[in-house]
């Protein structure tokens, strides 16, 4: 996958556990399949960037669209994301 885009749909698997009640990087970090000092960085992005108008609905759109499998079932650490 190319990085931009690993970028992006990390992004939005960042975004849909911060929308899911998760506020731990480190959790964030595990859910996701990376490092928890990585996740912070994502969730600061997404702090900052929320509530500003025309961003708002771009990140809307990455939630929905974003691969949020591993939230329901799915450990990263099966796939070998993380140790």
């Amino acid at each position: 996958m190319g990085s931009v885009k690993q970028y992006i749909m990390t992004f939005g698997r960042v975004a849909c556990a911060i929308r899911k009640g998760i506020k731990s990087a480190e959790e964030v970090g595990y859910l996701v399949g990376i490092s928890g000092k990585l996740a912070g960085e994502y969730m600061e992005l997404y702090e900052g960037y929320k509530e500003k108008a025309g961003v708002r609905e771009e990140i809307e759109h990455l939630i929905r669209y974003s691969d949020v499998a591993m939230f329901e079932d799915e450990d990263p650490r099966k796939r070998g994301e993380v140790e």
